[in-house]
């Protein structure tokens, strides 16, 4: 199986002097027919300043076919009074065409160019652990794509809801 996508997992990368710069220059060159995927894992433990977090993930998204977040996410970069369904939807711009905001136990909400809202109900799991949960929510999805033939800007851009 040939892989289509390229993505960028934040957390530290994305905020750091050494490393924010060398990603995003590596987004900009890949060719026009990878699918660039963007999950922030904002931590506000290891780099505080929400400022910097919002900053570097609106200079990543701009770049992103795809956007996996977080409600938490978004609540540490916008606060929990924003606008969280407004500022995903407002995320639908540039080259991006799906963004996917997990909200743990309540499912999940994607936001189509094409399809619109799609909510996502969750599938009730004893939990152990979640450290890793969003990870493997993005690379289902990837997979998805991937398996279907839509792992490509112009096939997620194409993607319409089932009849």
């Amino acid at each position: 199986m040939e892989c289509h996508a390229w993505h960028s997992r934040g957390f530290i990368p994305i905020v750091s002097a050494q490393s924010s710069g060398h990603l995003l220059e590596l987004i900009r060159v890949a060719p026009k027919k990878v699918l660039v995927s963007f999950d922030p894992n904002v931590r506000l433990a290891i780099e505080p300043n929400p400022g910097r977090w919002r900053e570097s993930v609106e200079r990543f998204r701009e770049h992103a076919h795809l956007i996996k977040v977080s409600e938490e996410d978004l609540v540490n970069l916008y606060g929990a009074k924003a606008d969280l369904d407004g500022i995903a939807r407002s995320w639908l711009s540039y080259r991006c065409s799906l963004v996917a905001v997990t909200r743990g136990e309540r499912g999940a909400t994607c936001y189509s160019r094409t399809a619109g809202k799609i909510e996502i109900q969750s599938v009730p799991v004893v939990v152990a652990d979640t450290v890793g949960a969003g990870d493997s929510f993005q690379a289902a999805m990837l997979a998805w794509l991937e398996e279907s033939r839509r792992a490509s800007p112009a096939e997620l851009a194409a993607c319409r809801r089932a009849k």
